[in-house]
């Protein structure tokens, strides 16, 4: 899709341009999946600009789409997204509500991985809340799926939350 290549050079406008010319195709097409990946890729994007409310719009329209075919895997990712603007908004509530979800599709969807992620994600937002000793439990819990599959950012990002919330007792 060129929505994605506009994007990674930081032209949001032609991304967005490119991004709604493939919800046509994929809509005139009955490609749900595809409408709801779309749909995800606009929502970052408008996030990016600045535009919380298209992209709170774009990310429950994904949602719905994903949850009318089933898609475990995109659901998560949209979750994930989602919980990261309610994050940068400070809405931890509705944060926590997403990371619960996206651990939930997680599980659906057979991700030993994404299920890992999402915990370290929701010990970033105990973290965030000042819950030390909750957000050590999902940290730990992530870490243990993580470490002996090597995956090195998710080993990093789990370290570096420990460091922080260990300081922070």
């Amino acid at each position: 899709n060129l929505g994605i290549i506009y994007y990674d050079y930081g032209e949001y406008d032609k991304a967005l341009e490119y991004y709604e010319k493939s919800y046509l195709i994929d809509s005139l097409t009955n490609n749900i999946i595809g409408q709801a990946q779309l749909l995800n890729n606009i929502a970052i994007t408008y996030d990016d600009f600045g535009n919380d409310q298209k992209a709170l719009a774009s990310y429950m329209r994904s949602i719905l789409l994903a949850s009318k075919v089933k898609d475990y895997y995109q659901l998560a990712v949209t979750y994930s997204n989602l919980g990261e603007l309610y994050m940068e908004t400070g809405d931890f509530i509705s944060a926590e509500s997403c990371y619960v979800k996206l651990r939930e599709n997680y599980i659906l969807a057979n991700s030993k991985v994404g299920i890992a992620e999402s915990d370290i994600l929701l010990g970033n937002l105990n973290y965030e809340k000042g819950n030390y000793d909750q957000a050590l439990k999902f940290y730990f819990k992530g870490l243990e799926v993580v470490k002996p599959l090597d995956l090195t950012n998710d080993i990093l990002n789990a370290y570096l939350g420990i460091d922080a919330a260990y300081y922070n007792l």
